[in-house]
């Protein structure tokens, strides 16, 4: 396995996206996360992105266990960043730098608020939905908590901060975890 590959994972709304997308620049990194794995997957399968979803909302396909499998794959390659739900999938895997980002309630939903451009009631409520749900997805696939600071190598609260510089500091501890 190469060992140059980075797990960010975010409580909704920190940041995480666009902390991946900075980094994945400065790195020359590919970013992966939950909605790029299954588009991979729909078009591999030959079926649309509908078809997809409605074959995992019947039953028919784990999508957990394969988004799984294909997050391995792109592991297994190197150079590549797993951010947000999709990097609770591959968590237990050998990574570089493994990152929590967190934010306050109020940040999360405002910053949900914004990029959905939904209320910020609405938001909240997505926030709270997410959190369970990454919740659930970290104790069936690796039987941990998601949210312990212990599991990581950085954590970082991205409420004060511009994501520049969450990406420098994400960055900078690559590097060091890298001279290792």
């Amino acid at each position: 396995m190469n060992n140059e590959t980075i797990a960010i994972c975010a409580q909704l709304g920190a940041g995480s996206t666009e902390v991946a997308e900075i980094v994945g620049k400065r790195l020359g990194f590919e970013v992966y996360n939950t909605d790029k794995l299954l588009r991979r997957i729909a078009i591999d399968s030959g079926l649309s992105f509908e078809q997809l979803a409605s074959k995992s909302v019947s039953g028919e396909v784990e999508i957990d266990d394969i988004l799984f499998s294909y997050a391995l794959d792109i592991l297994n390659k190197g150079k590549v960043i797993f951010e947000g739900r999709s990097s609770i999938l591959i968590f237990l895997a050998p990574i570089t730098l493994k990152v929590f980002l967190t934010a306050p309630d109020y940040v999360r939903a405002k910053h949900v608020a914004d990029v959905r451009k939904i209320s910020y009631e609405n938001a909240v409520n997505e926030v709270r939905v997410s959190d369970q749900d990454r919740e659930n997805l970290a104790r069936k696939m690796c039987k941990i908590n998601w949210q312990d600071p212990q599991l990581y190598d950085l954590v970082i609260n991205t409420g004060g901060l511009e994501y520049e510089d969450v990406a420098e500091l994400i960055v900078n501890a690559f590097d060091m975890k890298k001279k290792r």
